[in-house]
């Protein structure tokens, strides 16, 4: 799915949105038995029960709500948004699998007998390594994923150790942590376990999600305040839009009080862009959930706004 998602944005590039759109729909380099995975089939996929995850994620929306929101996207011509949508496709999917795993070490649990269901091969442990490639894009020199989006707000939100990404490290330990509690054969086998490392995951999209809107809203207001033109203050805006998709969703699952959700989703929403209302309302979300704003970090504005000569942070005050 890499492969297609480098092949959608180069379309897109190229100005090829049929082409474009024709990827995103019926698929191109990943095969299943006779047909291809697709990321509309990741995006429209509907589980067969239950999924903590998926099912967050959803927020009680119908099956089709995010393919309906990227193919808006598309038919708006809306780039940033129908390539930053698609990745969140990707992602979705992989919370799919995260919670397959969890279904799977169920099922092993009350029957012990369906030792399959905790083989390496296709039981738990290999869904753990399905939703990986989801969040990480399987392979290097990749055309941007969740993993990438990571890195690159760790770097120009000042949150990096040793050059790499609080949320990223993170997430790799979780999922660590999730392959040691979905193997049977090394003793670790642990539903409990397994469970607590999927609402660690959630924990870590929240602040994934938290540093995307400020970022973007930093961007689109440092737009506005330096007259850039219109492509930069959209591009801001639509990752505003693609970061606020699966934040609000888990906000609401982590049991944060509306008046705070409702708050942030105001500030994002103003026609124009206050990075500092936005800020005051990011703060309130984090207190609420016991977390601090180093974890979240602050726009470096050199980096942010990097390229965009005679940007000075003083525009925007």
């Amino acid at each position: 799915m890499t492969t297609d998602y480098c092949d959608i944005k180069a379309a897109l590039a190229a100005g090829n949105w049929t082409e474009a759109l024709a990827i995103y729909s019926n698929g191109k380099n990943s095969r299943t038995g006779l047909s291809f995975r697709s990321f509309s089939r990741f995006a429209s996929y509907v589980a067969s029960g239950p999924e903590f995850l998926h099912d967050s994620l959803a927020m009680g929306r119908n099956s089709s709500w995010l393919d309906i929101a990227i193919r808006a996207a598309f038919g708006a011509q809306n780039r940033p948004l129908v390539e930053g949508l698609i990745v969140i496709a990707g992602f979705k999917y992989g919370l799919h699998e995260v919670d397959e795993g969890a279904t799977k070490i169920v099922q092993y649990l009350e029957d012990n007998t369906l030792t399959n269901l905790v083989a390496d091969s296709n039981g738990a442990a290999h869904s753990v390594d399905e939703g990986w490639v989801m969040w990480s894009g399987g392979r290097d020199g990749g055309c941007g994923y969740a993993s990438s989006w990571a890195a690159a707000l760790g770097a120009d939100m000042g949150t990096t150790f040793l050059g790499k990404s609080y949320v990223n490290a993170a997430v790799i330990n979780t999922f660590n942590d999730l392959l040691m509690s979905s193997r049977k054969d090394n003793g670790t086998l642990s539903s409990a376990a397994y469970n607590a490392s999927r609402v660690d995951l959630m924990r870590q999209l929240v602040l994934l999600g938290l540093q995307g809107v400020l970022h973007s809203s930093y961007k689109a207001h440092a737009a506005t305040a330096c007259r850039r033109p219109a492509a930069d203050l959209a591009e801001a805006k639509a990752y505003i839009t693609v970061h606020w998709t699966y934040l609000e969703p888990f906000l609401v699952a982590r049991g944060v009080p509306a008046d705070r959700i409702n708050r942030l989703r105001s500030a994002l929403t103003a026609t124009r862009t206050d990075y500092m209302n936005v800020r005051r309302a990011v703060v309130s979300v984090a207190d609420a959930m016991g977390r601090r704003m180093f974890e979240i970090g602050t726009p470096i504005h050199d980096r942010v706004t990097r390229g965009w000569e005679g940007c000075s942070a003083s525009r925007l005050l």
